[in-house]
């Protein structure tokens, strides 16, 4: 059973719930034909995933179906932490792509199913699996706040953003940053330690020059010897 996204495509943007390149999100939309081919095939078991670190996974249209596509999560489909996205190379959120990316960062290890839904321009789908194996984290799993899957505070363009804080709310100083996909909307960035006394707190400011959707990911790790490590998916849409 399919549902809303919160990553969805750019005509169901306000779905809210999960991230996702939504398409359509009707439990009983679509043939089921499975004609589209992916890469990597249907049925392979893919490499590791670490918990608590960023994972990305493209799946990318190899033929079959009639363009343009659409990749869409499933109700259980992916591991806890994971979310299905379509974006372009800028890091803004697109309604139709040859391909989706699984991206972000497992919570849970163990082996676990990817599964996920594709339609195609005449809303035929194919429904893929695949197997993940998750690895599991030496230290303890830095929270970070704004949690994953939030959509940030709206901005408009040529108009101050922010700004909006990201605290991590555990571990050892010192905190290192870094975005590990995608990118923050043009015009905005992310300052680490802006009052120069806390590596644990981070903010995005700045002038948003281009309208979109934008998907990015954010890293983060410890000072601790066990290098706690953690992580958070977000959206900010600028109009």
């Amino acid at each position: 059973r399919e549902h809303p996204g919160f990553f969805c495509a750019l005509s169901l943007l306000a779905c809210g719930q999960a991230f996702v390149g939504c398409g359509d999100s009707s439990s009983s939309s679509g043939n089921v034909t499975n004609a589209v081919t992916l890469s990597p095939a249907a049925g392979t078991t893919l490499a590791n995933a670490a918990q608590d670190e960023f994972y990305e996974r493209r799946f990318s249209v190899s033929s079959g179906g009639t363009s343009p596509y659409s990749f869409n999560e499933i109700t259980d489909g992916l591991p806890d932490g994971l979310y299905m996205v379509m974006v372009d190379s800028s890091g803004l959120a697109v309604s139709t792509s040859s391909y989706g990316d699984v991206i972000g960062f497992p919570t849970t290890a163990g082996l676990d199913n990817v599964e996920f839904r594709v339609y195609d321009a005449n809303n035929d789908a194919t429904d893929p699996s695949y197997e993940l194996t998750t690895t599991a984290a030496a230290g303890t799993t830095l929270t970070l706040t704004p949690v994953t899957g939030t959509h940030l505070t709206n901005g408009s363009v040529g108009n101050a953003y922010g700004p909006v804080t990201l605290t991590i709310g555990n571990g050892s100083p010192s905190y290192t940053w870094s975005t590990v996909y995608g990118s923050l909307p043009p015009g905005l960035t992310l300052t680490v330690d802006p009052s120069g006394t806390n590596t644990a707190e981070a903010q995005i400011t700045g002038t948003p020059t281009t309208a979109g959707t934008y998907v990015f990911a954010i890293a983060v790790q410890d000072g601790s010897a066990t290098r706690n490590l953690g992580g958070s998916v977000y959206q900010i849409t600028v109009q």
